[in-house]
């Protein structure tokens, strides 16, 4: 769903992004022991939104943006790793399913897009 967002507002969103992000998937690789995957991708959308792309180029409005996504998301969930986060997860699939989570996640993203343009 996050990347779905990125297809809504890239206007050259490339299928290597999804390849890309997918290595996140489950704490990376499905380990549960790493970033959640959610985050991972909204990280990919915000760089390829407003990330650099040569060394001397400004990155702060990106970091901006994504250091407010992963507050927010810290501060909902209680960390950013992937297991306790899927472990305390209910969904419509049941326990352990993710997509509240997911749902949560790119609502946080897009509002924080939203307030980065209007500021």
């Amino acid at each position: 769903m996050t990347l779905a967002v990125g297809e809504q507002l890239l206007d050259d969103f490339d299928t290597q992004l999804m390849q890309i992000s997918s290595a996140f998937a489950g704490g990376v690789a499905g380990t549960r022991e790493e970033l959640c995957g959610v985050l991972g991708a909204a990280a990919i959308i915000v760089g390829a939104l407003y990330g650099r792309s040569y060394l001397g180029e400004d990155e702060e409005r990106g970091r901006r943006i994504i250091k407010r996504v992963r507050n927010q998301f810290v501060a909902k969930y209680g960390t950013s790793i992937c297991a306790p986060i899927r472990d305390e997860a209910r969904g419509p699939s049941g326990p352990g399913s993710c997509t509240e989570v997911v749902r949560e996640s790119t609502q946080m993203l897009m509002d924080a897009l939203a307030e980065d343009a209007a500021a």
